[in-house]
């Protein structure tokens, strides 16, 4: 008897978890982007075609033939073609050019005036990237200016790239 209870009860867990399995993929997305390389982030390296999102939630991951049962009526479709979609939180405010790190060897903290930023530029020497990167610029002298800022980047070097960031 004890042995018939614990089949019925592992029987009964099986088809509850088949139906919610069955009814998740009956869920309608949002939003499904197709044709695309989706880095998953799983540790393997795996690259799927598809991704699926209803609210807030990924509700699928996979291929285009397998994205298609979550597609609806309502779903906004969205051909990435064969572009990367990534994961992940994106802060739209960055400083892309401290990830130079010691490239970023042009201080200019201590210059008030385009002059002395011009001065102090030119003394710079440009980094392992070939750049002189920069920070530490007064914006205020940018913004009274009378030309555009790479005019006077322009005084400095014509053939050598330079960026300065704030």
């Amino acid at each position: 008897m004890k042995r018939i209870k614990s089949i019925l009860s592992v029987t009964t867990l099986a088809i509850a978890s088949l139906t919610s399995v069955s009814s998740l993929a009956a869920v309608k997305a949002d939003m499904v982007i197709h044709n695309a390389k989706v880095y998953t982030v799983d540790g393997k390296g795996t690259i799927a075609k598809a991704i699926a999102v209803k609210g807030n939630k990924i509700i699928y991951v996979g291929s285009d033939a397998g994205v298609d049962k979550h597609v609806g009526q309502y779903t906004q479709l969205i051909n990435a073609k064969k572009r990367l979609v990534l994961p992940g939180l994106h802060d739209v405010h960055s400083h892309p050019l401290e990830a130079g790190g010691s490239d970023l060897s042009c201080n200019l903290t201590y210059t008030n005036t385009i002059s002395q930023h011009i001065t102090t530029i030119k003394a710079c020497q440009p980094g392992k990237s070939g750049w002189i990167l920069g920070w530490g610029h007064a914006i205020d002298s940018l913004l009274d200016a009378q030309d555009e800022p790479a005019a006077y980047l322009d005084q400095v070097s014509t053939t050598t790239p330079i960026a300065i960031m704030e």
